[in-house]
């Protein structure tokens, strides 16, 4: 299949490297205006091979059989507009960053595309034009509006980030043909009818690690320590009520225990956040922390942990700006 990957950063990179060395094509379109661009990979097994993508070809984006956005979730938007004009309508939208919230302004600009999001627990590190595949994990992906029902109406919630039960995706169960491509090329790909369940249990995963790793500046197996289990606790059963008043139940108890259990099975890894801020770059908080206060707020439901945390990791990009 033919692939255009928007966004070269860590996520963006470990998918065009595994599906060129699967043999696909692979097309980049990044901010960088260079011709190409060239990733020295180190794979889980620590073999290197050196992989090279043609870079910002409009013909290849109107070519491609899928689009896949990996860039932060504050940057989707701009990232979509960029690529519209040379968009194929028929052409699948993969959307793919942490945090819930970009699918409303997307839909705004594409009603007719496919848009699908992919929420992967494969992590790489890229350190300039080196990449390493750090850990594995499945990667769910699910539709969030069909062209033909991509007309219904949006709710918008404040700041644009309107929940997406709300919007416009459907019921249907019918697996487009990329999710087969991708299920060979990762080995733990899903196609899952309904992504929201899977949206929200990461977004909780991530409401619980990203900002306490990136206020402490520690890694992720530190929040193991006996001095977070009571803040842990309190961001799971706040995310548990939101998330039940959205439409997907989650119990917190079993919530805290996947928490610990991704603490554990990560603990050298660094957040992404942790490196945001430990970069002095803008995090996705406000696709996070900030997400879940605002749909709190939609339903009169108390979140002081969460917001604290929002406030907090806010404050310090602020110091930073």
């Amino acid at each position: 299949m033919k692939f255009t990957i928007v966004g070269a950063g860590a996520i963006g990179s470990l998918f065009a490297c595994i599906l060129q060395s699967q043999h696909h094509q692979v097309h980049c379109w990044t901010r960088s205006r260079r011709a190409q661009i060239q990733r020295e990979f180190h794979d889980r097994h620590g073999q290197l091979q050196t992989f090279t993508f043609t870079n910002r070809k409009t013909e290849l984006i109107a070519q491609s059989d899928a689009v896949i956005v990996c860039v932060k979730a504050f940057q989707t938007a701009a990232a979509v507009a960029d690529i519209a004009p040379y968009l194929d309508a028929q052409t699948p939208l993969i959307l793919c960053h942490n945090g819930i919230g970009t699918h409303s302004a997307v839909m705004q600009q594409r009603p007719e595309q496919p848009l699908l999001f992919a929420s992967t627990s494969q992590a790489a590190l890229k350190q300039g034009e080196t990449l390493y595949h750090t850990g594995v994990g499945p990667t769910f992906i699910g539709w969030l509006s069909h062209a033909s029902h991509s007309s219904a109406s949006h709710n918008h919630a404040p700041n644009n980030l309107a929940s997406p039960n709300h919007a416009s995706h459907t019921d249907a169960t019918d697996e487009p043909s990329v999710i087969s491509t991708l299920r060979d090329a990762l080995n733990d790909a899903h196609f899952e009818p309904d992504i929201l369940p899977k949206l929200w249990e990461k977004l909780a995963i991530n409401c619980a690690i990203n900002p306490l790793t990136a206020l402490h500046n520690i890694s992720n197996g530190q929040l193991a320590a006996p001095l977070y289990q009571e803040t842990l606790k309190a961001l799971c059963d706040e995310v548990s009520l939101v998330a039940t008043a959205e439409g997907y139940p989650m119990a917190a108890e079993a919530l805290l225990t996947r928490v610990k259990a991704v603490i554990q099975a990560t603990a050298a890894n660094h957040s992404s956040m942790h490196q945001d801020i430990h970069h002095q770059r803008r995090t996705e908080i406000d696709y996070i922390s900030g997400y879940l206060v605002q749909r709190a707020y939609i339903h009169h439901i108390e979140v002081p942990a969460n917001h604290t945390l929002w406030q907090a990791i806010t404050q310090r990009e602020q110091s930073y700006v």
